[in-house]
């Protein structure tokens, strides 16, 4: 479908860009197949509740839940779909930037999994993942986030400070 889009010029310029580009999503999706390969994906609820942080509700959605089991404990993790495109000009400090904002989508997914989504399943922080999906990178929550959890919640606070300002 998205094929036929690309090629029928009595679509506005739009539409068949929008087509070129998902196809090109889907390719760049494709070719993480081995990298996210070998785990139980589940639907993720429609609704999920917003995470809380210094009082600030944060929306994070979870593009799919994902199961295992871990010597014999029910683990869960989740996973959103980062699909902006890199810059075409991108250098190291730009990579670096992009990686650093995965870390820190996959450290909201970890929260927001630990606090809204793991009912009788232990959170596993190697299960909570921001896939940037155009550049082929899968962004796993680190070991040790209270670091990153912290910046997140000081960065709540000051938008809560600021907002009656704006």
């Amino acid at each position: 479908m998205f094929d036929q889009r690309v090629d029928d010029a009595s679509l506005s310029d739009f539409v068949r860009d929008d087509a070129a580009k998902s196809l090109d999503a889907f390719d760049a999706f494709d070719r993480m197949r081995n990298e996210i390969a070998g785990f139980d994906y589940q639907p993720a609820p429609k609704r999920q509740p917003k995470l809380t942080l210094a009082d600030v509700p944060v929306s994070v959605y979870a593009d799919v839940l994902i199961h295992r089991d871990y010597r014999g404990v029910g683990q869960i993790g989740g996973a959103i779909f980062r699909m902006t495109l890199p810059d075409e000009e991108e250098g190291e400090s730009a990579t670096t930037k992009r990686r650093e904002m995965g870390l820190y989508a996959a450290t909201l997914v970890q929260m927001h999994i630990r606090e809204n989504l793991a009912g009788n399943r232990t959170p596993a922080h190697q299960l909570c993942w921001a896939i940037d999906v155009q550049c082929g990178e899968k962004h796993i929550a680190p070991r040790t986030y209270a670091q990153r959890a912290q910046n997140l919640e000081n960065a709540c606070r000051f938008i809560a400070a600021m907002w009656d300002r704006v």
